[in-house]
Formats: structure tokens, sequence, C-alpha cells
């Protein structure tokens, strides 16, 4: 399997809601934990890559399931596709005001680390 490293690669995903149902954020959980609360549901996708050089890969087709998860206090979400699985767990952390994100793939048992923040209307 020939490997891409993850900023030649940009997956475009364009989802479809089939179910949005969810309990809820804990009410001791930072408020901002809602601002990934679109996450929750169930997708069907279309991906479909993007190469170093601006081509568009061939569509194929993914499930993101979205819940609220330990009680509220997170937001997890399980990815599958032809190309594998995996699930991230997402949490905003009060001190930084900012969301920590973590990504496990099936396969490598790796986990990877992201931040997040919304600055206006944009995530970065």
């Amino acid at each position: 399997m020939r490997r891409r490293s993850s900023a030649a690669v940009v997956l475009l995903l364009i989802v479809v809601p089939a179910f949005a149902g969810a309990s809820g954020r804990h009410p001791d959980a930072p408020p901002e934990t809602d601002q990934f609360a679109f996450l929750i549901g169930e997708w069907d996708c279309t991906i479909r890559s993007i190469g170093p050089d601006g081509a568009l890969g061939p569509e194929s087709k993914a499930r993101w399931v979205g819940r609220w998860d330990l009680g509220g206090w997170a937001i997890r979400d399980d990815w599958t596709s032809a190309g594998g699985m995996g699930f991230n767990i997402r949490s905003c952390n009060p001190r930084t005001q900012k969301w920590d994100n973590r990504w496990l793939q099936a396969g490598n048992l790796l986990w990877k680390y992201y931040e997040a923040e919304k600055v206006a209307t944009r995530w970065s």
C-alpha cells in the first residue's frame, strides 16, 4: 500500500445525514463542547483525495458515525472506509479553550494528536 503524507492528501467529504440523535453535553462540560456537535449523527460520505499536484483521486465511499461519549464530556466519531477504519475522541480543553483531538486508526494503533480552535467563524 502506498503511503501519502497528511499534507499531500486532503479528503473532501460530501455528507448526508441519516440520523442525528444524541443524548447531549454533560451539564458541567465546557459550553464550547457544543462546537463540534454538528458531527453527531450517522453520515454516508463520498471522499476524494487531492494529490500534491492538485489532481483529484477517484471517489470512494465511507461511513461516519458521531456521538456523545464519556458521559457527554467528549464527542467520538467512528470512520469506516475501504481504506481503513478508526475513531476520534474530541474534547474541549478548559485551560486552553482549544479542542484536543485524538485519532486512532486500526492497523497501526498509533495515536495522532490534533489541536483546533474556532477563530471567528473558521477552525484553525
